[in-house]
């Protein structure tokens, strides 16, 4: 996201012209009295990285400010930068000034402009608003579609716009919205197949339907998309499936209107979800006026589903069945001048081992009798814990914790928890001898710390965390070898205790009889959890 653009999306940038500091000129001829003229500039911005914005940069980097009064009388001044602060002008005469201020970008093109009339009096402050705004005109909208040559017998790319600014129902639109026509290039032989359009459009906002056909059956779903067009700017998109006289002075005050794109995201959002959850996704508009109301339009494939600031998904089987889906959001201003938009793929299915679960951890295993045992996959947090902490005291926690097979983690951790009574050991129980003194009263121990671990991921708040039983750990290892970020050479406690003083330990996915450690002793902790 280029920082300029947070301009372009100012909502109010105040220039004000009045008679105080930062004098540009204060020349006065022939003992006329003479007017002064301030400029304030501000800024407060946003952007939208998923909506197709021009390739012309709508970045500003200078403000050209001009004014024409009586007799001929005029001045011209440059501003660099982003936020200039303020102008004074003085010994302006008095009479009608016509004002004229021009945004340019890096390039020098001139990107937006506003101008106002202002009647300098004598011995009083004129105040005069100026909104800039970017130019009226035509730009152009290149669409290219790409697919696997071969991979679809007969091609078609369907495309429509809407203005989101558009007139009331009882008012014919000024600038009517063309009709998109793809070329098709596809011989099956060229990687890869594409279709191409280009068309021209009245500067604004629109939202682009797109859909990859073939022949009468959807093939790919563009989902939807806001399209911004600036006069003279080229906006490309490309779907890959493979922004009388007497001493007086005058004050005016210009809003920055240049109508960039809102920063919409969408929070609460997952890449897989199973048949039997739900979820609900929220719509957010970053840095959002205060005094402005967004409305949000929810596409799923394509298809309106909802007009809230959120989106419930599972919530009817009926509308959720297993197979992919395209999120998309769509953000506007009541005045129908900003939008942005904001997409996400989404999989309604089962979890695959190796790949992102639902708290953000890695799925290690699925469990075939998931239906008997009411939990389906076995879920490795993101990282170890931020210490290495020891298993426990030199206290025999008994037949309940000594559990190796794959489902017996959770029993473990909680036979270990209620042990203790849910509390810290007594130093009378902390003499390890040689089985590792790194453990004091009061320290935090592995299975505590997995029992009490809260995460946050993507909205949700997930606080079943549990220490891994011996074979649960050396699955997570062996599934997770390369995408686990386990540490390497490195000793890994699990719940399976092995005796009085000693407990199972993984290092690497290794599992054997003699990997046990003191109990006291530090070792590394990585939490799971099953669902």
């Amino acid at each position: 996201m280029k920082k300029g653009m947070a301009l372009l999306a100012a909502v109010v940038a105040v220039w004000t012209l009045t008679g105080c500091s930062n004098v540009l000129s204060s020349d006065s001829s022939g003992g006329e009295s003479r007017g002064a003229l301030r400029i304030v500039l501000g800024e407060e911005g946003v952007s939208q990285q998923t909506t197709l914005e021009p390739e012309l940069s709508m970045d500003i980097s200078s403000w050209v400010v001009s004014g024409t009064g009586p007799g001929d009388a005029s001045f011209d001044h440059v501003v660099e930068g982003e936020n200039p602060g303020q102008i004074v002008r003085k010994g302006l005469r008095g009479g009608d000034w016509t004002i004229t201020v021009e945004a340019k970008n890096a390039e020098g093109d001139v990107i937006g402009r506003g101008r106002s009339v202002a009647t300098v009096r004598g011995g009083s402050e004129t105040t005069t608003n100026i909104r800039v705004s970017p130019l009226e005109g035509k730009g152009t909208l290149k669409l290219e579609v790409f697919w696997r040559p071969g991979g679809v017998s007969h091609p078609q790319v369907e495309a429509r716009l809407e203005r989101i600014e558009s007139p009331g129902d009882d008012q014919e639109d000024p600038h009517p919205v063309p009709e998109i026509e793809f070329a098709i290039d596809d011989d099956g032989l060229v990687t890869p197949s594409r279709a191409l359009a280009a068309v021209d459009l009245h500067a604004g906002y629109y939202r682009l339907f797109l859909s990859l056909n073939d022949g009468e059956s959807t093939v790919a779903c563009g989902g939807v998309r806001v399209v911004r067009i600036v006069k003279g700017g080229v906006t490309r998109g490309a779907y890959d499936y493979t922004q009388e006289t007497s001493e007086g002075r005058l004050r005016v005050t210009v809003t920055q209107d240049m109508a960039s794109p809102l920063e919409v995201s969408i929070e609460g959002h997952r890449p897989r979800m199973m048949e039997s959850e739900m979820i609900s996704l929220r719509g957010v508009v970053s840095s959002q006026p205060s005094h402005q109301n967004i409305s949000y339009q929810w596409f799923v494939n394509g298809e309106l589903r909802s007009d809230t600031a959120s989106l419930k998904i599972g919530d009817d089987t009926t509308l959720w069945p297993r197979g992919f889906y395209q999120i998309s959001l769509i953000a506007t201003t009541p005045e129908g001048n900003r939008a942005g938009s904001a997409a996400a793929n989404l999989e309604i299915g089962d979890y695959i081992v190796g790949e992102r679960g639902p708290a953000g951890g890695w799925i290690f295993y699925e469990n075939s009798r998931w239906m008997e045992d009411g939990w389906r996959y076995l879920e490795a947090a993101p990282q170890d814990a931020p210490d290495r902490l020891p298993w426990g005291d030199r206290r025999t926690v008994g037949e309940d914790a000594r559990h190796r097979e794959i489902g017996f983690g959770l029993e473990n951790t909680e036979a270990i928890i209620a042990f203790h009574d849910g509390e810290l050991p007594d130093e009378d129980d902390l003499d390890n001898g040689d089985y590792g003194d790194d453990y004091k009263a009061g320290d935090d121990y592995a299975a505590l710390y997995c029992y009490r671990l809260v995460t946050e991921h993507q909205g949700e708040t997930f606080a079943d965390w549990f220490l891994p039983s011996w074979d649960e750990a050396l699955e997570m290892m062996s599934a997770l070898e390369k995408d686990g970020g386990f540490a390497s050479q490195a000793y890994y406690w699990t719940s399976t205790e092995h005796s009085r003083a000693y407990a199972r330990v993984v290092m690497d996915g290794v599992g054997v009889d003699e990997n046990r450690w003191g109990k006291g002793y530090t070792r590394h902790v990585r939490p799971v959890r099953r669902f």
